[in-house]
């Protein structure tokens, strides 16, 4: 919980913000704002109260403030500000603040027609003649940071264990050890789902009620080159290429798993025409001897084998046994294709429609 006096601050940063924002409007008079405002004759609080006057009409525009807020918060504060701004009457326009509202908070605001505003510059305010819309692109917003525990190394163990199985009621225990993982790391990232609303709780357990919106956010914050990848060229043609690695690996037990376009031809065919293998080999084996022991030869650019070495190993879990070959799991997959722009993610979309969503 955010602490009384920096929650005070957030909040007068949060009121002054809106305050100038609202002042760049020419026709419009903007009163100095007021924090945990009581308006006259009610017997609520609020976070921010605005009076804004445009000829002879006048309006109080409702604040509420959140520090980080998750769409969890974005609800609560929703639904108490429809709340004010009804014992207000028609004259009430309510807004939502927070340092970053992610895009699912700021749709469910419009949703709800309720304003907004963060501190990264995002805001949405339309009462009267006034129309204010700005969106920050995303490579400029905190978004990716803020997310990026939920999507860690150690997160993403627990993740695959999520939505591999959706709906098995986990508890905090129990999904530790699965993953190998510590159960405050397991607590920590199930507070976030819930806060998230990618989750909801199950007793003393809790599941997964939104699991392609969980595993499309992950798609959005994961990088395929946090993995080490070898460029290789080799003298075969591609499916004796691949051949050729799956034999070696089997024979040396090296464990491995073929990814991209070469795991979607084998378990959901989309895309054609690609003249490059892709393969995961576990991080326990030197890459280069690995390349010199296939016969390839590393290059620059222009090769026909990449052979990728995952940051963890566990990348490998639930991988599949197709005819013989191994690949991905479906999860992992669906990363790899989904970060290819074009035909990566064309095959990335077909593989969720064909194979993970009717499992879910």
């Amino acid at each position: 919980m955010t602490p009384a006096p920096e929650r005070r601050q957030i909040e007068k940063d949060a009121a002054n913000r809106l305050h100038d924002l609202l002042t760049h409007v020419p026709f419009l008079e903007v009163s100095k704002p007021i924090v945990d405002a009581r308006p006259e004759g009610e017997s609520f609080a609020v976070d921010g109260l605005i009076e804004v006057k445009h000829g002879k009409s006048r309006r109080w525009v409702v604040m509420e403030v959140k520090s980080n807020a998750q769409l969890r918060d974005a609800r609560q504060s929703v639904e108490q500000l429809v709340r004010h701004s009804k014992a207000l009457g028609a004259k009430a326009y309510a807004v939502f603040s927070s340092q970053y509202l992610s895009p699912s908070i700021r749709e469910f605001c419009v949703q709800n027609d309720v304003g907004y505003f963060d501190f990264s510059g995002n805001c949405r305010l339309v009462f009267d003649n006034v129309f204010i819309e700005r969106e920050v692109p995303a490579s400029e917003t905190p978004e990716r940071k803020r997310l990026k525990s939920l999507f860690s190394l150690k997160s993403s163990r627990v993740i695959r264990r999520l939505l591999h199985d959706p709906q098995n009621p986990w508890k905090v225990q129990k999904l530790a050890e699965e993953s190998m993982v510590s159960p405050a790391t397991v607590s920590l990232i199930k507070d976030k789902l819930l806060g998230e609303e990618y989750a909801i709780r199950y007793g003393e357990a809790f599941i997964v009620n939104k699991p392609e919106k969980l595993l499309q956010d992950w798609a959005r914050h994961y990088d395929s080159h946090q993995h080490k990848q070898i460029e290789c060229y080799g003298q075969m043609e591609l499916e004796e290429l691949e051949s050729h690695f799956a034999k070696y690996c089997r024979k040396h037990s090296i464990d491995y798993a073929f990814t991209m376009f070469s795991g979607a031809r084998r378990v959901a065919a989309f895309t054609r025409g690609v003249q490059r293998a892709y393969a995961y080999a576990s991080s326990v084996h030197e890459p280069a001897a690995l390349v010199k022991a296939l016969e390839l030869k590393q290059v620059d650019s222009g090769g026909n084998f990449r052979l990728m070495i995952p940051d963890d190993d566990d990348l490998l879990y639930d991988k599949q046994n197709i005819g013989g070959d191994f690949v991905v799991s479906d999860i992992q997959l669906y990363l790899d294709l989904a970060g290819h722009r074009g035909r990566g993610e064309e095959n990335a979309e077909f593989l969720l429609e064909q194979r993970i969503r009717p499992k879910w």
